[in-house]
């Protein structure tokens, strides 16, 4: 989340608190705070807006238009806070005279169109995932996926990987969280690439949304994609499971994410 530091927005900080005093009530009953950005968290705060009182005259309204939209949309002053799953370097916020914290835990999963491959079967690592979407990765069979799943029998089917973004370079914030996966799995991802997310796929197809991710992820044999987990759950996609540090193979569930958040260091994350 990305607030923007003015007297509406930390006025609708403290209402949302249910710390208001009766004489910021009063004051409250014309405002309006407006916010937009990442489409991940949009049902959250949704629920978050429906559970707010309407006895306290504050109106919230949130536009889901994607992570870097909401980012240019709060910098240019256009909406009061901004979801973003991409955050703004701390020189940026300072700079815009904005705050940003954490609002919301996600993940971000594989998935597959494969015959007879069903959930959390396919095993999946950072490295095969660089090689699929660098283009070294071409087919499903191919000797380095075989030896991370011994017990499948992988088609000889071509890989089609999809990623999400625009052809002008618009941002995606699930993007952003998968290209973070491969840069911190692949030292070679960077030097190759780089650290930008936008313009760096060199294989595949490109999708504008979530939405068009799960249509395309449906009817295109041998794809590979990403998406929120919730979308996975929903659109009934095999998700793929990955290795982890310690070399266990992680299936795509909310335990595992629970686990992954209990493990975050507070103390030395910025």
């Amino acid at each position: 989340m990305v607030l923007r530091l003015n007297r509406r927005t930390l006025l609708g900080s403290v209402v949302a608190a249910s710390t208001v005093s009766s004489r910021f009530a009063v004051a409250a009953e014309s405002i309006a705070i407006v916010g937009a950005g990442s489409s991940y968290v949009n049902e959250v705060i949704q629920r978050w807006i429906e559970l707010t009182p309407d006895s306290l005259g504050v109106s919230v309204t949130y536009d889901p238009i994607g992570s870097g939209n909401g980012r240019t949309k709060v910098l240019a002053g256009d909406v009061d806070f901004a979801g973003s799953d991409q955050p703004l370097s701390d020189a940026s916020a300072v700079s815009a005279h904005m705050i940003q914290f954490p609002m919301a835990f996600g993940a971000v999963v594989l998935v597959v169109n494969l015959p007879d491959i069903t959930n959390n079967k396919l095993i999946l690592n950072g490295e095969i995932l660089a090689g699929i979407y660098s283009g070294a990765i071409k087919n499903w069979n191919d000797p380095k996926i075989a030896a991370l799943n011994p017990d499948l029998k992988l088609p000889n089917l071509g890989v089609h990987p999809l990623s999400q973004g625009t052809p002008n370079g618009g941002s995606s914030g699930t993007t952003y969280i998968f290209t973070q996966y491969l840069l911190a799995t692949n030292p070679s991802w960077r030097e190759k690439f780089g650290p930008a997310v936008t313009k760096r796929w060199a294989v595949g197809s490109m999708v504008a949304t979530s939405d068009l991710m799960v249509e395309n992820m449906k009817i295109l044999p041998g794809a590979i994609g990403y998406m929120p987990l919730v979308d996975a759950r929903r659109s009934h996609l095999p998700m793929a499971m990955l290795k982890n540090k310690a070399g266990h193979a992680v299936a795509a569930a909310a335990d595992a994410l629970r686990g992954a958040i209990a493990q975050v260091n507070w103390a030395k994350t910025p």
